[in-house]
C-alpha cells in the first residue's frame, strides 16, 4: 500500500474527493522538494507547512464526513455533535475547525455561525440539520432546554425523519417560551445558516 493509499483510505472503501487528491498531491510534491536545496517558485518554508496542514485538514474532514454519513442526525448542540463525530472518526477536531476559521464552537456571533454552517455544509448536512444543531447550541446558552428533543433522541435512529422534524419543532417552541429576544436570536441564526448555504 502506497503512502497515498494509507493517507486516503477510509472505512468502507470510500474514494477520496477531488480536493483531497489535490491537497495530497501538493503535499507529496512539497515533501519531495524538502531538503533538496532546489528553489521552488516563490515557496517559503512556511508554505510547505501550510500545504501539509491543508492536506491533513482535508483528510480529517473526509473522515468526519464519512462518520457523519454513518451516524446521521442526532439532536445535539453543534459543539457536542462535532466532538462526538471526531471521537468516533478517531481524528482531532482542531485542524478542521482551524481550516474553517472556527475558534469557539459556542459562539453566537454572525461570522462564527456562518463558519460553522459552512463546515456543516461540507459535512453534507442539510440546512435543517445545521439549523437544529446550531439552534440547540443557542438554546443551551440561553438556558432553554427543548424537552421533546431528548425524547426524540431516546427513540433511536429508526425514526430519523420524524426526529429531525420533532427536534426543529421542539426547538422553536422552547425558544418561543424564552421570549422575544430568544425568538430574535433564533431568527438571526436561521438567516446566517441560510446565507452560508446559499454562498
Amino acid at each position: 500500500m502506497s503512502e497515498r493509499d494509507t493517507l486516503t483510505a477510509l472505512p468502507g472503501g470510500l474514494a477520496p474527493a477531488d480536493w483531497l487528491d489535490e491537497a495530497l498531491l501538493i503535499y507529496r510534491e512539497v515533501s519531495l522538494l524538502e531538503g533538496t536545496g532546489l528553489e521552488t517558485q516563490g515557496l517559503q518554508p512556511s508554505s510547505t507547512s501550510r500545504f501539509r496542514e491543508a492536506g491533513e485538514a482535508a483528510w480529517m474532514l473526509a473522515r468526519l464526513r464519512h462518520e457523519r454519513q454513518r451516524s446521521g442526525f442526532v439532536p445535539l448542540a453543534i459543539g457536542r455533535y462535532l466532538r462526538d463525530l471526531a471521537k468516533a472518526a478517531r481524528i482531532e477536531l482542531g485542524p478542521v475547525l482551524a481550516a474553517f476559521g472556527i475558534g469557539d464552537l459556542a459562539s453566537q456571533e454572525p461570522a462564527a455561525i456562518r463558519c460553522l454552517a459552512r463546515l456543516c455544509r461540507n459535512l453534507e448536512m442539510s440546512v435543517r440539520e445545521t439549523f437544529v444543531h446550531l439552534g440547540l447550541g443557542l438554546a443551551e446558552q440561553l438556558g432553554v432546554e427543548p424537552s421533546l428533543m431528548w425524547a426524540a433522541r431516546a427513540r433511536g435512529p429508526a425514526v430519523h425523519r420524524d426526529s429531525l422534524e420533532e427536534s426543529e419543532q421542539a426547538l422553536r417552541r422552547s425558544l418561543a417560551r424564552g421570549g422575544d429576544a430568544a425568538i430574535a436570536s433564533l431568527d438571526a441564526l436561521e438567516t446566517e445558516v441560510l446565507a452560508a448555504f446559499e454562498g
